[in-house]
């Protein structure tokens, strides 16, 4: 709601749909219609939503928005702009805010056609959701960059003290999020998760080789540390993906994950959610895990733990739906 109302704010709004069921939207270069010809929904695999529309010039336009690591696999080769748009990413990253990029780019007549037709067999098909995102493949690629969108998360009103009444109650806190790195580790000291005096190990690596590498000297200096200050682990998502591929990896995580009083997990998807709490009930059996969550992808999740807690509220009801326990 917040980006629609700022492209309002920047004189770029929909305005209503035509007869023949155009959309018709204000830009700065006047009134322009578009007919909406195929939309592929977002979805927590994925990480994009693309849409294809016809403008009013009879072209085709393919547009796509998703997580900055899965739209820069999509891109052409010579993207100009791309560096100066990380550069943005970064900083708002920094900020706390939640980051997507935009992309798009114009198809023909033939390749759309063949495409379309491909698009059909797959929405009607048995096994729908993976067809649907192979035939999505082959369209999601050579785009140009448009930009960047940033947005404001905020927090509710005493999590912070939430937070910290619950780690000293004992609790591990372990906070799995689609969110990357660098706004993970801000929003963690903004809620009371981090603080400046602790130790802070970041996983980010994707071989095997370099991963065990990464976990050997932050564990060596985990335990040269430990009794003098708190430990931070913080693991993207493909890192994790890494880890959970090799059993000796898994053992040496999770050896360095139950030093640290925080873990967060970084860009995992709901699938991972999951697995990361399989993964510790199978290590430690005598210990009780609980989930909270409030959205679709954390219903995995919740369903993993021993306990589940759904927030009930702006993400919808299926996180409630899905608990042992639902809050407001």
């Amino acid at each position: 709601m917040a980006l629609v109302n700022g492209a309002r704010h920047l004189g770029f709004y929909f305005r209503e749909r035509d007869a023949e069921n155009n959309m018709v939207c204000e830009t700065w270069d006047g009134e322009k219609q578009y007919k909406l010809l195929n939309l592929i929904e977002f979805d927590s695999t994925r990480k994009r939503m693309t849409v294809v529309v016809r403008n009013q010039e009879n072209q085709i336009l393919v547009i796509c928005k998703g997580a900055d690591s899965i739209i820069e696999k999509r891109l052409k080769a010579d993207q100009s702009t791309l560096k100066k748009t990380q550069g943005f990413m970064e900083a708002y990253a920094k900020e706390g805010l939640r980051t997507l990029l935009i992309a798009s780019k114009y198809i023909s007549e033939q390749e759309y056609e063949a495409w379309s037709k491909k698009f059909q067999v797959a929405s009607t098909s048995i096994n729908k959701e993976k067809e649907i995102n192979k035939v999505a493949e082959e369209l999601e690629v050579e785009f140009d960059l448009v930009g960047s969108t940033a947005i404001e998360d905020k927090l509710q009103d005493e999590v912070g003290k939430t937070i910290y009444d619950i780690k000293r109650a004992g609790v591990q806190l372990w906070v799995l999020t689609g969110d990357k790195v660098e706004t993970a580790i801000n929003i963690g000291h903004s809620c009371q998760l981090l603080h400046d005096a602790m130790n802070m190990f970041v996983l980010q690596e994707i071989s095997p080789k370099k991963v065990r590498v990464e976990l050997t000297t932050c564990a060596g200096n985990q335990k040269m540390t430990k009794q003098a200050r708190d430990n931070a682990v913080v693991v993207a998502g493909e890192t994790l993906a890494t880890i959970q591929e090799d059993d000796d990896l898994v053992k040496e995580f999770i050896d360095l994950c139950e030093g640290a009083n925080v873990v967060l997990a970084c860009r995992v998807s709901p699938k991972q959610k999951a697995e990361i709490v399989h993964m510790m009930r199978a290590r430690n059996p005598e210990k009780t895990t609980l989930a909270i969550g409030d959205g679709a992808n954390d219903v995995n999740m919740i369903m993993a733990a021993h306990v589940g807690i759904g927030i009930s509220g702006l993400e919808g009801q299926q996180a409630a739906r899905s608990a042992d326990y639902s809050i407001g």
